[in-house]
């Protein structure tokens, strides 16, 4: 009831449904609007944030990444890239702030359009389809990416701590692994991370980038198109890291179903580089920072498993497949040392016996 309250207040509609959805720390609801049958996405997010200000009258006003977002959703929409649409309320702004009854109180209200279907993530794979799918992703990964390289805002979070180049942020969460095998992988997914990205990042181009390209925030439309949802962490970085969480998580998708994870990578970087070729450096750092993302992902769900135990099935539901990639890439890395060893054994030893 609160709820459509809410809307009537803030947007003039009356709702006909209201249901709830999964989220993470925003409340979602799927609605829909009784005169029109439009079907809309209700986000209701709390201010108690560092990042939102105060303007000069003393009204709260929202976080500056919130307005990125929705300006960078509309700027997709218009280079052919399916996104939401952001819905202006009665006040003719994209926001509005509604008080609940409950402790917290106010809290902000955000309307956008709602996308019927899957994620790819909830959608059932074959080892075929999935082969089209990593390929169809890989694709949608290089449009957003060719997309935002014309976005123009003023937007500057660099320390964000979802931001890729911070890596080396979750190192501290090391401690909640339990297995002592993966926590010394993880520390070898620091370490190459360390030597390596203040190197490379010299020839690493730079970029908005949707920071959180996941198979979950990825939806598989009734209309057969791939939508990308979810802006909320979007930022300037560097592209590369746009790639490695899109495939990362392809990978978390290939192991959930079943499929060969180093398969559906490769298919979906060949994919990308169709539109997108990444340069000599990105090519070789991108193994790190895929390593990177699933070290990351893994850590944080263990540090927010113990404030919010509650939620423990739905962190793991994607971070408990990375454990096994992570392996599979610290296997593969080996490996190929190996292979590269043996190489220049056998190439010193041909020039020995010439």
């Amino acid at each position: 009831d609160e709820i459509a309250c809410a809307l009537k207040e803030q947007f003039g509609f009356e709702v006909e449904s209201i249901k709830a959805l999964g989220g993470y720390e925003d409340f979602n609801y799927y609605t829909r609007e009784a005169s029109s049958q439009r079907e809309l996405l209700l986000k209701i997010r709390t201010i108690c944030t560092p990042a939102i200000k105060c303007d000069i009258v003393g009204f709260i006003t929202e976080s500056p990444t919130s307005d990125v977002m929705r300006k960078a959703m509309v700027h997709l929409r218009s280079h052919g890239v399916p996104a939401p649409k952001p819905i202006k309320n009665r006040n003719g702004k994209y926001y509005g702030c509604y008080k609940f009854d409950d402790p917290v109180g106010k809290r902000f209200l955000e309307l956008y359009t709602f996308v019927p279907g899957k994620t790819v993530v909830d959608t059932s794979w074959t080892p075929k389809s999935m082969e089209e799918m990593a390929a169809n992703v890989g694709q949608l990964c290089a449009k957003v990416t060719l997309a935002l390289q014309t976005f123009m805002c003023e937007l500057d979070i660099p320390k964000g701590i979802f931001n890729p180049q911070n890596f080396l942020f979750f190192q501290k969460y090391e401690k909640f692994v339990e297995d002592k095998v993966t926590a010394g992988i993880i520390k070898e997914c620091f370490r190459m991370f360390d030597e390596n990205f203040p190197i490379a990042k010299k020839n690493l181009r730079k970029g908005f980038i949707h920071c959180d390209l996941s198979t979950a925030n990825i939806i598989l439309g009734e209309d057969e198109k791939l939508w990308v949802i979810d802006f909320e962490l979007i930022c300037r970085s560097y592209i590369v890291f746009e790639l490695s969480i899109c495939v990362a998580y392809i990978m978390v998708t290939a192991v959930q179903y079943h499929g060969d994870p180093i398969l559906m990578a490769q298919i979906a970087i060949r994919s990308y580089e169709q539109l997108l070729p990444l340069n000599t450096t990105e090519r070789s750092f991108l193994s790190i920072a895929i390593s990177a993302r699933l070290a990351t992902s893994y850590l944080s769900a263990n540090y927010q498993a113990t404030i919010q135990p509650q939620n423990v099935e739905y962190l793991f539901a994607q971070a408990g497949k990375c454990p096994k990639l992570l392996h599979v890439l610290h296997k593969r890395r080996i490996n190929q040392k190996r292979k590269l060893v043996a190489f220049y054994m056998q190439t010193y030893l041909d020039l020995e016996n010439k």
